[in-house]
């Protein structure tokens, strides 16, 4: 539940961002992607609310497979908005730290590693 208002608040964020970058300090972006990709992760937190209702458990994999779907959409937002020159690359350490904190260490490894791998791309 933590990681979807988390993630909420985060690309709610990062809209605005892309709204001021482009509209007040008229950054070249390429609108239709990094929209794409904002849109891909509300829809993605839309069903993960869905999912949070049904009484199954949330298990270990379920939730490292949606940390690597964040890092995926860090990484393409990140791509087509300057990569590791875009002031938000920090965020990177979000699920890392999330991971380290809540999930066994190969897991926490796999995102580690998914993040750094995200980075470099």
């Amino acid at each position: 539940m933590r990681l979807t208002i988390v993630r909420g608040i985060t690309w709610t964020g990062f809209l605005l961002a892309i709204i001021v970058g482009i509209e007040l300090l008229a950054f070249d972006l390429p609108v239709i992607a990094v929209v794409s990709v904002v849109i891909a992760m509300g829809v993605l937190n839309i069903a993960t609310w869905w999912r949070l209702g049904r009484p199954r458990a949330v298990t270990h994999l379920e939730y490292l497979l949606h940390l690597l779907a964040d890092i995926t959409g860090l990484t393409l937002l990140f791509y087509f908005s300057g990569g590791s020159t875009n002031p938000f690359i920090t965020y990177y350490l979000v699920p890392v730290t999330i991971a380290a904190a809540t999930l066994p260490w190969r897991h926490a490894w796999i995102i580690a590693a998914c993040s750094m791998a995200g980075y470099t791309f």
